[in-house]
């Protein structure tokens, strides 16, 4: 079990609360996309959509769907990413938050 990729990231993983400004290379922020891409859900229905804002306009439409504390960060970060529903458990559509 120690040769476990999954694992071991696992017991790795930390959550990030403040940021020191430095940029996430193009490159790995593609992988990090295409990561997501593949990425199963627990029923395998795939309803999410990812998206990335790269400008600052992009950023400032989706600051009313955070929390007030969240706002700053998106708000100076150079691209952001996200991901939303489009169908509720039943299957039915289901809006992105916006508040």
């Amino acid at each position: 079990m120690q040769n476990n990729v999954f694992l071991r990231l696992a017991q790795e993983r930390y959550t990030t609360k403040h940021y020191n400004g430095q940029q996430i290379p193009r490159e790995e922020f593609d992988t990090l996309l295409e990561i997501l891409r593949l990425t199963p859900t627990s029923v395998n229905a795939q309803a999410l959509h990812y998206f990335t804002a790269t400008s600052q306009e992009a950023r400032e439409r989706l600051l009313p769907a955070f929390p007030e504390f969240n706002r700053d960060r998106i708000y100076r970060c150079e691209r952001c990413g996200g991901l939303y529903r489009t169908q509720d458990a039943d299957g039915g559509a289901s809006a992105p938050r916006t508040g």
